[in-house]
């Protein structure tokens, strides 16, 4: 078998070398020269082919630079308006706590206000409760002696009666 085998090889070798000389004899110089040809524009394409890789390299590295310095930017910026937010809010707090003193204080006073002004109502109701229970006394003192001066002075009706009948008689006795 390995005979075999050794002649199929020799006999595919010797069909390919008559194929190439037949090559030859057909194209002749022509396919060297393609040959040179291919390979030249393949190295051609080859180094444009990595010089595009570089330029790609290239942008691509100043894209992220770029993109880094724009991030960073931004993010100081961001920080920024951070820190003064910051600072607002700090700010905003520390009047929000003198505000709230200021109201403390102001509250704490008006209390005091309140009671002040209670205590004066107060005494001013006693000062007036007092005049009037005065003058109230005093009022009825002043009934009472009129209704007794009036009743001192008034007439009786009986003895009015008794009287006038008196003088009616005397008057009829002194017609007679």
């Amino acid at each position: 078998m390995k005979n075999e085998e050794k002649q199929a090889n020799a006999k595919s070798m010797t069909e390919d070398e008559s194929i190439g000389k037949i090559r030859d004899i057909l194209f002749g110089n022509n396919i060297s020269e393609i040959d040179k040809r291919f390979n030249s524009v393949e190295q051609n394409l080859q180094e444009m082919i990595t010089a595009m890789k570089d330029e790609i390299q290239k942008k691509l590295h100043s894209f992220d630079d770029y993109f880094k310095s724009e991030i960073s930017s931004v993010l100081d910026q961001l920080k920024k308006e951070q820190a003064s937010r910051n600072q607002a809010v700090e700010k905003l707090g520390k009047e929000l706590e003198k505000l709230n003193q200021a109201l403390e204080a102001g509250s704490d006073e008006m209390k005091s206000n309140i009671r002040d002004v209670r205590a004066k109502m107060m005494d001013h109701y006693k000062e007036n409760a007092e005049s009037i229970s005065t003058l109230d006394k005093e009022l009825k003192k002043l009934i009472s002696r009129e209704v007794n001066q009036l009743t001192d002075s008034k007439v009786d009706r009986k003895a009015l009666a008794v009287m006038l009948s008196d003088v009616a008689l005397k008057l009829s006795e002194s017609k007679e």
